[in-house]
Parts: structure tokens; sequence; C-alpha cells
């Protein structure tokens, strides 16, 4: 992985995945961003006044984005 290879390797996957995060094709995500974001806050609202563990709130966005952003399958929103 890219995170924790260093040295030709690191660059081999560093050149394999650079043209994902082109700035043109990052931003054709930011309405998915955004409609997440919406959704992320929506639901923390609902939490006001609560103790709860954001982890699972943006483990749970995290997954959504990158579900969609890599494999275009949208999950159904959360109540």
């Amino acid at each position: 992985g890219l995170l924790i290879t260093t040295g030709d390797k690191w660059r081999r996957h560093r050149k394999a995945i650079a043209p994902t995060f082109h700035m043109s094709i990052l931003k054709t995500f930011v309405p998915l961003f955004y409609e997440n974001s919406i959704d992320l806050v929506r639901r923390l609202r609902d939490e006001v006044g609560k103790e709860f563990d954001c982890h699972d709130y943006l483990s749970a966005v995290t997954v959504d984005i990158l579900t969609e952003t890599a494999m275009g399958v949208k999950r159904e929103k959360r109540q």
C-alpha cells in the first residue's frame, strides 16, 4: 500500500493512483460529498444532548462516500 511502502515501490503505487486524484475528477464528486455531509449533519443533530460515539457516524459516511465514488453504489439513506 501507498501508506506503508517507500522507495521505488511507493513511486510505482503513487504513479498508478495519481490520476484518480486529479482536481478535475475530484470536482465531479463535490455534489456527492455535499449530499453526504448534509446527511451526516442531520443525523448528528438528532444526537444533540446525548452521549454518542461519533466514530460510528464518521465510519458510515466514509463507507458511503467510498462505495459511491469507487463503485458507483449508493446506499439507502439512514433514518
